[in-house]
């Protein structure tokens, strides 16, 4: 039978989460304690934080029984990271929100946030570009409707 290899990078990763989970378990319990009460402003956080301890661990365990991945040196591994993660699509989308961030105080939120979805959509998806336009409009609308006129936030 073939033993499974680990992807790049999950090793590491699921020891991340396990040691921020348990950042999170300590900062939650700060709130009101070890043992809140039901009703108490830390019960949620500290729920929260304990099922990502418990998740946590089960990730830990489920990476266990796969068969770690060699690299020779420490610059292989960090050069096998950077091609997963530096792809092509991922540096196009973060030239389109570097370009997003230097519109938006030029021409305002609403014209720089549709201008950004419908470029984003349009390269993403390959699509109709009418179809891609109008999927911008839509979520700007829901974006106003959620931020700016439900939770009253000042949108730039």
């Amino acid at each position: 039978m073939e033993t499974k290899k680990l992807k790049v990078g999950e090793k590491v990763l699921c020891y991340g989460i396990g040691l921020l989970s348990v950042f999170i378990l300590y900062q939650a319990s700060k709130i009101s304690g070890f043992v809140p009460k039901p009703s108490s402003p830390g019960a949620f956080p500290l729920m929260v934080s304990i099922a990502l301890c418990i998740f946590s661990l089960g990730i830990w365990g489920e990476s266990r029984k796969f068969s770690p991945n060699h690299f020779t040196t420490l610059g292989e591994y960090f050069k096998a990271i950077g091609e997963l993660v530096f792809t092509k699509d991922i540096i196009i989308m973060i030239m389109f929100l570097i370009l997003y961030s230097v519109l938006l105080p030029r021409l305002g939120f609403n014209i720089a946030t549709v201008l950004f979805l419908w470029s984003g959509i349009s390269y993403l998806t390959s699509g109709n570009w009418v179809r891609n336009l109008l999927i911008a409009f839509l979520n700007l609308g829901v974006i106003l409707l959620t931020f700016k006129f439900i939770f009253k936030v000042i949108l730039p």
